[in-house]
């Protein structure tokens, strides 16, 4: 059974997976082509959409990296992972009121496949992170 470091370990890689994964589908999507396109409104509805989620992960990745360096001692990787965490942190935050700000012209509803995208963002993070705590604590 695992104790409250493997249980802040899968934490950990939730937060992060939910995170990166977001990052990685935006960056992989056809949206990034649409803003090359200066046609910005498709992209600014998924940031609006997972932004904050994607945040949120971030939040828990360093809420939980800084409790595992609590039970473990911290050093000085510790303590630049969290400064780093904060910093990027600051820079989501910054990014979620400048997206808040830029007005859309959209009539509809974001399309079935921006809800797609997320759904298969959050399934893609919520499922490498179960298996790399799976396949690091298994006994």
């Amino acid at each position: 059974m695992p104790g409250a470091y493997e249980l802040l370990q899968l934490l950990h890689l939730l937060g992060a997976s939910l995170w990166l994964g977001f990052i990685i589908v935006f960056a992989a999507s056809p949206l990034m082509d649409s803003i090359k396109a200066r046609r910005s409104e498709p992209a600014i509805i998924y940031l609006r959409i997972g932004g904050w989620p994607s945040t949120l992960g971030l939040l828990l990745a360093i809420g939980t990296g800084a409790a595992m360096g609590y039970l473990r001692g911290f050093n000085s990787v510790v303590a630049a992972k969290i400064l780093l965490g904060m910093a990027l942190l600051l820079v989501g935050i910054y990014s979620h009121e400048a997206i808040k700000k830029k007005p859309i012209r959209i009539e509809e509803p974001p399309a079935a496949w921006f809800v797609s995208v997320m759904a298969i963002t959050v399934a893609i993070s919520v499922a490498l992170a179960v298996l790399g705590w799976l396949l690091r604590f298994q006994a």
